[in-house]
């Protein structure tokens, strides 16, 4: 919009609660004949004053409890999230954790799990250089699919489309694994394939902060759930055998009491999957 449309709009009926929008910022110093364009942010519609014609909006993307919460005018307006073609162009499936899925995959119709196949192979392209520069192509389209993964999880969750508790389950746990700090440097330092001294590991080398803050955000539920997951499991596995012997989990990954031996299902099985 431009910056008199929204006072020819009925923006507070427009604007629906939950919505993405786009708002302008403007400058005290700056003029209305200023031929600069305002900058422009992005936020979500929390809660709305129809009498006083203003949004509670936090800011977007927002991690965690780090989101930062204000009050705006409706006639900052420069944007809005059409809602209407919200939909998932990925079935919601995760990625094969044996060999003998593998054959099946080429010819399997893309789904999140094609997405997180994906993004192990950028991590392990990166894993295996120890420079701090990766090549351009590897960056790029580990931070062009790991947004587009972010992006559809978080619609399949808002459409009710993040069916079947197997899936959600195995997805969740797969996402952990790529995402989560934790277990992502215990991969790394397990295989040698990472600098102990490096603050960044996994897919945080190699995607821009700007890239890891906004798929995280939109892959936070999936991480929470996940990890809670994983910590029911690991004690139910305490108690019925007492804490001896090596704990798998539902997806294929091994602990070992006392020793950080825990490897990735992907690990093995990934490049012969994205050769297909």
């Amino acid at each position: 919009f431009t910056p008199s449309e929204p006072s020819r709009l009925d923006a507070m009926a427009l604007v629906q609660l939950d919505m993405i929008i786009a708002l302008r910022v403007c400058h005290a110093q700056q003029s209305t004949m200023d031929s600069e364009p305002d900058a422009i942010e992005y936020a979500r519609v929390v809660d709305a004053d129809y009498l006083r014609q203003t949004w509670d909006v936090e800011t977007f993307p927002a991690v965690g409890d780090n989101s930062t919460k204000k009050r705006v005018s409706a006639s900052l307006l420069a944007g809005m999230e059409d809602v209407a073609n919200r939909k998932c162009i990925l079935s919601y499936s995760p990625a094969p954790k044996i060999s003998s899925d593998e054959s099946n995959l080429a010819a399997a119709p893309l789904s999140i799990g094609h997405l997180i196949l994906a993004l192990w192979w950028c991590h392990q392209q990166a894993a295996a250089d120890s420079e701090s520069v990766f090549p351009p192509l590897v960056k790029c389209l580990a931070e062009q699919t790991a947004l587009l993964l972010g992006l559809e999880v978080s619609l399949h969750q808002e459409l009710g489309t993040a069916t079947g508790e197997d899936s959600v389950r195995k997805i969740n746990a797969q996402i952990l694994e790529l995402f989560d700090e934790k277990v992502m440097r215990s991969l790394d330092l397990l295989s040698g394939e990472q600098n102990e001294s490096l603050s960044k590991i996994g897919l945080e080398r190699i995607l821009d902060e700007d890239v890891w803050i906004a798929v995280i955000s939109q892959l936070q539920d999936s991480l929470v759930a996940a990890r809670r997951d994983r910590e029911a499991s690991v004690e139910q596995w305490k108690a019925d055998t007492g804490g001896a012997g090596v704990y798998t989990d539902s997806w294929g990954a091994s602990t070992r009491p006392g020793k950080s031996n825990r490897r990735s299902p992907f690990r093995a099985s990934m490049l012969r999957s994205l050769s297909l």
